[in-house]
């Protein structure tokens, strides 16, 4: 994770809090969610995670998984009850990489999956920040959110702070930054 040091103005800097409602119903996790498992669920660490963002009064930028939504009664009530404090955003339908999905299925998933969030959560979804971006993207990401009317990954002239509320380490950095920036 970068420092502040990088950053010039703290109003442009997006948290952006990947894989909210994630569900693990036919999830295919990584080593360090199955580590993080073994400590608390999912929805146990993303509080853990929003408790840093409301000591620091921050607004996050939640990136949600649609098919965790029907499996996610109490995480949704959180999130309602503190939506003044989050963006939300679309990180898909499902926790996989899109590099492995035609235009035309990701397209449906994506349509369907941004109807979901925003009838969930009463809101509009402007943006899809693609899960394992790390991995590259799609070729034909932008072309489909311009077909849904929403914007692609990061935003031009802002900075993003990527961060996976179930990891521990991302976590510990997070609060190891803003206690250096905020001096507490």
């Amino acid at each position: 994770m970068v420092g502040f040091r990088k950053i010039k103005d703290i109003n442009k800097v997006i948290f952006r809090n990947d894989d909210v409602l994630l569900s693990t119903k036919g999830l295919r996790m990584t080593g360090s969610m199955k580590t993080s498992l073994r400590s608390n669920t999912f929805f146990g660490h993303f509080k853990e995670m929003d408790k840093i963002f409301e000591k620091y009064s921050l607004l996050s930028t939640l990136t949600i998984l649609a098919d965790g939504i029907e499996h996610n009664p109490d995480w949704i009530q959180y999130i309602k009850e503190r939506k003044h404090r989050f963006t939300i955003e679309l990180h898909g339908y499902d926790h996989r990489n899109y590099i492995d999905v035609s235009a035309e299925e990701g397209y449906v998933l994506l349509k369907d999956a941004k109807e979901r969030i925003e009838q969930t959560f009463n809101t509009k979804v402007t943006r899809w920040y693609p899960p394992f971006s790390k991995l590259g993207f799609t070729d034909w990401g932008p072309e489909v959110c311009e077909k849904l009317g929403i914007g692609y990954n990061n935003i031009e002239g802002y900075y993003t702070i990527n961060l996976h509320y179930w990891n521990t380490r991302d976590r510990n950095n997070l609060t190891t930054l803003l206690q250096k920036y905020y001096g507490f």
